[in-house]
């Protein structure tokens, strides 16, 4: 439903007076104060895809496009990353991997793989900045595409 995503929030500050963080690639979706934060009522917005059955004869070539960050006002401990798929790629899953700017090597790192071209990037510590990647992977190979 693309009336739930918004370029911009409510309010151009949160809770604590900070600012926040709006771009091109950034969408808000609205919440109400009295409302829980919700992972699962937040990807009801995100439609479940069907895996295409294809020859995957080699690694995946192309990137994601349009990837986007979507975050849910009031919910600063969560993000959802949403990308399209390449046309006619050979990716059949892709990994997220999500890790705390600053933190030694595999600490503070989560790590998720998905069929579908949204994943969460959830427990975000407030001023505290990630470093995300975007994995495709095929049956043959992967490819490292994005870090946002």
């Amino acid at each position: 439903d693309p009336t739930v995503f918004n370029p911009s929030p409510k309010s151009d500050v949160d809770a604590l007076g900070k600012p926040r963080f709006t771009g091109p690639h950034v969408k808000y979706i609205n919440k109400e104060d009295n409302i829980p934060c919700s992972i699962t009522e937040s990807l009801k917005h995100f439609p479940a895809e069907e895996g295409s059955i294809q020859d995957v004869s080699a690694p995946p070539q192309n990137p994601p496009s349009n990837l986007t960050v979507v975050t849910v006002e009031g919910c600063s401990s969560f993000v959802i990353l949403d990308w399209e798929m390449p046309n006619n790629d050979t990716a059949t899953e892709f990994k997220v991997i999500s890790t705390e700017n600053g933190a030694p090597g595999g600490k503070n790192q989560s790590i998720i793989t998905t069929n579908q071209t949204y994943s969460t990037v959830e427990n975000l510590k407030p001023d505290t900045k990630n470093w995300n990647a975007l994995e495709l992977q095929a049956l043959v190979g992967t490819m490292l595409l994005k870090t946002i």
